[in-house]
């Protein structure tokens, strides 16, 4: 049930990126959904790889799990774009094209 309940989701909420249409999305896990969210996500860590599929947590709290699901090349050439570059360089982000160290000092931001 696990295995469906993910795919479904998957399939609602992140169909556009899956078909790659986007470089990115945002999926949001309910874990009362989920016996361990995290195991779900290792079993699909194979396929997400072989499909160029990066994960990232963004947060985790007693309800949910949000999941940044991305295709690092794509997104990496969207932020390469002046006006992505201008808008992080405004928010007070580095002047970095690499996704990784963007979404760890988002986060480091909030502490």
């Amino acid at each position: 049930m696990e295995k469906e309940s993910f795919e479904q989701i998957m399939a609602w909420h992140a169909g556009p990126f899956l078909a790659g249409f986007k470089p990115a999305s945002l999926v949001s896990f309910q874990k009362s959904m989920f016996h361990d969210i995290d195991e779900v996500l290792a079993e699909y860590e194979p396929c997400f790889n072989c499909k160029g599929i990066s994960t990232y947590k963004l947060s985790q709290g007693h309800r949910a799990v949000m999941m940044l699901f991305y295709r690092r090349n794509q997104l990496q050439e969207d932020l390469r774009q002046p006006e992505a570059r201008a808008l992080l360089q405004q928010l007070g982000y580095p002047d970095t094209e690499v996704v990784e160290e963007l979404l760890v000092l988002r986060f480091m931001k909030r502490a």
